[in-house]
C-alpha cells in the first residue's frame, strides 16, 4: 500500500570548511594555518572524538573570535 509522510526541508546552511571550521569555503581553497581536521566537534581539543567527549561544550571557532563560546560547532549560535 501507500504511505503519507510529512516532509520538512532543513534550512540552508553556509559553507562550512572541515580544516579551520571557519564557514563560508571549503577545505580545498583554506587558506588558515590552523588545522582542526583531527579535533572534537564538541570541545575543539584533539585526542578523541564529540562521541566520546567529557569536556565541557566549547566552540573553537567563537573562542578564535572572541565571542561566546559555549556552544558545539556549526551551531546555530555561530
Amino acid at each position: 500500500g501507500w504511505t503519507i509522510v510529512g516532509v520538512t526541508l532543513l534550512q540552508a546552511r553556509p559553507l562550512q570548511c572541515y580544516k579551520c571550521w571557519h564557514f563560508g569555503h571549503i577545505k580545498d581553497t583554506c587558506r588558515s594555518k590552523v588545522d582542526r581536521s583531527k579535533c572534537c566537534y564538541q570541545c575543539g581539543d584533539e585526542g578523541h572524538t564529540a562521541r566520546t567527549c567529557n569536556n565541557t561544550v566549547k566552540c573553537a571557532i567563537c573562542t578564535d573570535l572572541g565571542k561566546d563560546n559555549t556552544h558545539r560547532v556549526g551551531s546555530t549560535r555561530c
